[in-house]
């Protein structure tokens, strides 16, 4: 009978131990989810290319609304005709500007 209980209790100690270690592992997962959902992307509206809101410094204010940029060269492309990048977002029609010779991959 005393080993009976021995064993009990060293089964229930290692439930124990392996259960803390599982929730520390699903501690870190939730996390790391809840820093991934936090990240917020937005499509830059000159050359489509998704920027990090929280990380990206270079912004234009158009309408009310905040713009988000890869490089000071869309913002300024933006900022000579926000008209023209604002209604092309509004209505679906992001495409990348390739008449201005920006080149993505230098990112």
């Amino acid at each position: 009978m005393k080993r009976v209980f021995i064993v009990m209790i060293a089964l229930l100690a290692f439930g124990l131990v392996i259960g803390c270690g599982g929730r520390k592992k699903s501690d870190t997962a939730a996390k790391t989810a809840v820093a991934k959902a936090e990240v917020k992307t937005v499509n830059d509206v000159v050359c489509v290319m998704k920027v990090d809101t929280s990380r990206v410094k270079i912004t234009s204010e158009y309408e009310g609304k905040t713009y988000y940029f890869c490089s000071a060269d869309c913002k300024g492309k933006f900022d000579a005709d926000p008209a023209k990048y604002a209604m092309a977002e509004s209505k679906g029609e992001q495409q990348h500007d390739q008449d201005e010779g920006h080149d993505q991959d230098s990112h």
